[in-house]
């Protein structure tokens, strides 16, 4: 029998290589400074009269310096905020672990994957006008752009919760979780208390029996009058226009089954309260909220989040460089809805699900032909920023303390694929680049979603769940419990999560794939060979 081995030396070489190469990449883009962005913000625009979110270049974000008003021109400025402080000291720490060799006292974020990525880090200052209007927060945007140390300035927008609501009430879940397979995933994994999930959004009713001994109210905060977060979110802020909308996204990950049941039924939810009913603006939320929630998960060890909201940009201009950096600064995985105007978003924006980052999944919704799945009429689409579809319409959800409705939207799509991470982050400990890549790599194709996602598919849980991987006709005849796609995966899993600490960021390219991943991913191979035979060959292409 042939011996396999995808790191053969001549690979591992050029695998080294390629890592020095990268290591200098990284020290020469050290020196160059980072082209500033412009704001386009003009007075039609909604945003808050009161505060300027700012994003600090690479340089300035590494000094680790703490901020006044006497730092910002002309004394315009009252209170200066870090939205970025909790995810900052986390660097500060993996910094001088890779100094000193010492990891132990944040070892617990690197077993759950939680490390942040020092390389694209940049800190989110919210500063606070001394006199208040929207014509000021455009002025000091002016005057923060010409500031060698500032990336972008933006104004405070306004978001709001990704809903369509609809009148009727239906009894039966089944349709919309055999669409997505969940009984079939349900047999690998229920989830466990472990693993959070951070909920952004309106906050969720502690007293809901659906939600019984779900909620972790020690972690949860609530953000829309306390820039730093206050013990809180237990409650729902938006009850007057979408029923409760926190508890309805809440129900759909992790509901204990009592009434309906959640997608992961054991998982531990922390509700971050960002979303409230403002006088005529009902169920929104400003960008600062979500920036100083997205740096408390980062620093509270939560390795999911959901945001079930979104703002649809009346022009570019609403494009918040805070919000991107926020998202891109948090090491966990971020699970957006695609939005709820019927839009390509490549073509009419709508945030945070334009952005594309790594650590992101954005969904979309489909409607409730099961037996035809097509996106939903209200759901907005890409064939390069949405990831996938999920169920979205007609959805039994909980509200209130003992209530359930209808309802439909990408709100409610997207916590489907959350819960589902969840699932996942429980049976095999993966971070969030690893479970995106599984959940990606598992859709079940259908031709009406071509041209509307990356993937051209809608969320599977079982496939998910089992690891399983085409390799084609070749694999008909092996045992499944010893497919080699399945095996070889969850071995290299274990390489990952045995890795040595020059594996965490920042990496030693050259120490981590000669002295570990190449050898120990070698040796999966070789030990997925022996499950399956020569089968394994031709499933890699040999």
């Amino acid at each position: 029998m042939k011996k396999v081995g995808i790191f053969t030396p001549a690979a591992l070489m050029l695998l080294s290589a390629f890592a020095l190469f990268t290591i200098h990449q990284r020290a020469a883009a050290d020196t160059q400074i980072e082209e500033k962005i412009y704001s386009g913000a003009t007075l039609e625009h909604e945003f808050t009269d009161d505060k300027v979110l700012v994003v600090l270049n690479k340089r300035a974000s590494m000094n680790f310096s703490e901020y006044t008003p006497e730092d910002f021109p002309e004394g315009l400025f009252s209170r200066v905020d870090d939205s970025t402080g909790l995810t900052m000291e986390l660097v500060r720490k993996q910094l001088e672990a890779e100094a000193t060799g010492d990891w132990s006292e944040i070892q617990h974020y690197a077993d759950n994957k939680m490390l942040v990525n020092v390389e694209g880090f940049r800190r989110i200052l919210t500063l606070t006008l001394a006199e208040k209007s929207k014509g000021n927060v455009l002025n000091a945007i002016k005057l923060l752009e010409k500031r060698e140390d500032v990336f972008s300035a933006d104004p405070n927008y306004f978001l709001s919760a990704s809903y369509t609501p609809s009148a009727t009430h239906y009894n039966d879940q089944k349709p919309a979780f055999d669409m997505i397979d969940m009984e079939g995933a349900w047999d690998v994994s229920t989830g466990s208390s472990s693993v959070k999930v951070g909920v952004l959004d309106s906050g969720i009713r502690s007293d809901n029996a659906n939600l019984n001994n779900r909620i972790d109210t020690n972690l949860s905060r609530t953000f829309t009058d306390a820039p730093n977060g206050a013990p809180g979110g237990l409650d729902d802020a938006c009850e007057d226009y979408a029923l409760g909308h926190g508890t309805l996204v809440a129900g759909v990950i992790g509901a204990n089954d009592t009434g309906v049941v959640g997608v992961n039924i054991n998982v531990t939810l922390v509700s971050l309260q960002i979303l409230k009913d403002y006088i005529n603006a009902p169920c929104k939320c400003t960008w600062s909220h979500v920036t100083n929630a997205i740096d408390y998960a980062a620093g509270a060890n939560i390795p999911i989040l959901n945001a079930s909201f979104g703002a649809d940009a009346v022009s570019i201009s609403t494009y918040s460089n805070a919000l991107k950096a926020a998202i891109n600064n948090y090491p966990g995985l971020f699970v957006a809805a695609a939005g709820n105007k019927g839009d390509n978003i490549d073509n009419t924006p709508s945030y945070p699900a334009v952005y594309n980052l790594p650590n992101m999944i954005v969904v979309g919704a489909l409607n409730d032909n099961y037996s035809a799945p097509a996106p939903a009429a209200f759901s907005n689409y890409s064939p390069t920023k949405v990831h996938l579809f999920a169920p979205g319409s007609n959805i039994r959800l909980t509200f209130g303390a003992t209530s359930y409705t209808k309802t439909g939207g990408t709100s409610y799509a997207a916590p489907l694929v959350s819960g589902v991470a969840a699932l996942i982050k429980a049976h095999y400990n993966m971070g969030a680049a690893q479970i995106k890549t599984i959940i990606l790599n598992n859709v079940t194709p259908k031709t009406s979603l071509n041209g509307k996602s990356t993937t051209g598919g809608i969320l599977n849980a079982k496939k998910a769940l089992t690891l399983t991987q085409t390799c084609g006709s070749e694999l008909d005849n092996c045992n499944a419990s010893h497919d080699p796609a399945t095996y070889l995966a969850m071995c290299q899993n274990e390489c990952w999560e045995q890795a040595p600490p020059y594996c965490y960021p920042p990496i030693d390219y050259v120490g981590c794939v000669d002295y570990w991943l190449g050898p120990c991913f070698m040796n999966c191979e070789e030990k997925a060979q022996t499950h399956c035979g020569d089968q394994f060959l031709s499933c890699i292409g040999w």
